[in-house]
């Protein structure tokens, strides 16, 4: 009994009884990624003199690839996200969204352990 209570307050300390090396350990590293979908532009004839911010995008669905594959969709602010994605890169490709001009380019983005990455997707209105 003095055993288990000893081990049950050093283990998160010391990993009682654990046999598992730091090369065999199974912690993976982790990030996030933080995506903006917006649409422009959203102004007919813009001028440089008048701003003219783009849109949010809702409902994007933005496909990640690489050492995890997924689907992340945009929300009623146009961020999509990702928690707890393994580190590494990742090819990010925008899916085609009903009523916007075209898709924009895959990019590449670096997920890096206990950091979140940030990127930008802007479609295109069409508007001109």
């Amino acid at each position: 009994m003095k055993r288990l209570l000893i081990c049950a307050l050093l283990m998160p300390a010391f990993g009682c009884g654990s046999t598992a090396s730091s090369s065999g350990s199974s912690a993976r590293a982790e990030g996030s990624l933080v995506v903006k979908v917006t649409a422009g532009p959203t102004c007919p004839a813009q001028q440089v003199s008048t701003a003219c911010a783009p849109r949010s995008v809702k409902g994007a669905q933005l496909r990640l690839q690489g050492p995890s594959d997924q689907t992340i969709v945009s929300d009623d602010t146009g961020v999509a996200r990702a928690d707890a994605l393994p580190a590494g890169v990742y090819q990010l490709t925008p899916q085609p969204v009903a009523g916007l001009m075209s898709t924009p380019s895959p990019t590449q983005v670096v997920v890096s352990s206990g950091d979140t990455a940030h990127a930008v997707v802007t479609y295109d209105t069409g508007i001109r």
